[in-house]
């Protein structure tokens, strides 16, 4: 689940595999999913739509949120404890600190395992910190990540 302002972000989903991208600022999830349940979902969207996620996920599905919300109440959502229980849904959480799998990151990127360069949209040098800050806060169209390089 995503928002259609991230086109850059949904080409780099689709590069790494992604079957499928709702932008759910342009159609009802459950409108996507209604005959056939998704057995893996990633939520990037603020917490209501977990709503849906769950509603589309197979049974046994797992739901995977990295989508945070910047204020209540768009930070709160409303869960069927039951419909997530009786599907065996599983509903997990990414934070990134601390990294601990970043010394794996590392290594699968050295031996070329993954190849992160179509996630680097942007490039500056350190002195310009501000404006790859500025972009990334007004271009959400076209930015993935921005690599500060010396």
């Amino acid at each position: 689940l995503a928002h259609s302002h991230s086109q850059a972000r949904i080409e780099a989903a689709r590069f790494y595999g992604a079957d499928e991208v709702v932008c759910t600022d342009l159609i009802e999830p459950r409108e996507a999913f209604k005959d056939r349940p998704a057995q893996r979902i990633l939520v990037t969207t603020p917490p209501a739509t977990l709503t849906d996620a769950a509603d589309m996920a197979a049974f046994g599905g797992v739901i995977s949120v990295i989508g945070i919300a910047r204020t209540q109440p768009e930070s709160m959502c409303a869960l069927d404890i039951n419909k997530m229980h009786f599907k065996r849904l599983q509903l997990r959480f990414s934070f990134a600190a601390p990294a601990l799998f970043f010394p794996l990151c590392v290594d699968l990127i050295k031996g070329g395992l993954v190849d992160v360069k179509p996630l680097i949209s942007h490039r500056f040098p350190l002195e310009r910190m501000a404006d790859a800050m500025s972009l990334c806060q007004r271009d959400k169209k076209s930015v993935v990540k921005v690599m500060m390089v010396r």
